[in-house]
């Protein structure tokens, strides 16, 4: 029963934050995407993004480090990824 609640819960929190409900959580998904590909383009001697432009996904972004001692960046960029304010949501 208590998830049938939380369930409830999140989804009057979700009604609240988008009150104009998928548009605006699909608007929101889509500047979090738009941020991490302009992030990966703008180096593209370290990130080579995975699928062609016209494939890419707004949940799972696929990305290789190209150049050997920057594995560590993509450690780095997944956490500081995972801290942005932005991303809070």
């Amino acid at each position: 029963m208590s998830s049938v609640y939380i369930a409830g819960q999140v989804l009057k929190k979700l009604l609240q934050t988008f009150p104009d409900k998928v548009d605006g959580q699909q608007a929101v998904a889509d500047k979090k995407a738009n941020l991490i590909y302009a992030a990966l383009e703008a180096h593209p001697e370290v990130y080579r993004i995975v699928p062609d432009k016209a494939a890419r996904s707004r949940m799972n972004i696929c990305f290789r480090v190209t150049k050997v001692g920057f594995f560590l960046r993509q450690d780095l960029f997944t956490r500081c990824t995972n801290h942005h304010p932005e991303w809070q949501r």
